[in-house]
């Protein structure tokens, strides 16, 4: 995490979101032989709804911490038998 509440602290991924209510955040991933994958939020502008990558709403640890960014840095760590390749994406809002 790059600021905010949580800035430092680091979060492994799940490939999956936790919530499709507003205000909603979280990104989905899902990988195969050759492919990362990575889906992340978009806000509905229609309806002027909040979206974020990172996401801790006020209902998870009664509230400890919450914060909505996307200025986040993804590490992907690929690993094999021959060692870890790591993989690094800085995303910004």
């Amino acid at each position: 995490m790059l600021e905010g509440a949580n800035k430092n602290f680091r979060f492994d991924g799940i490939g999956s979101v936790m919530n499709e209510w507003a205000p909603f955040g979280g990104l989905v991933y899902g990988y195969n032989d050759s492919t990362v994958a990575i889906w992340i939020p978009r806000p509905d502008i229609r309806d002027g709804i909040t979206a974020a990558v990172f996401m801790i709403g006020k209902s998870w640890g009664w509230g400890f911490k919450t914060q909505m960014t996307n200025n986040i840095k993804i590490i992907i760590t690929v690993r094999n038998i021959m060692g870890n390749l790591h993989l690094t994406m800085l995303l910004r809002s």
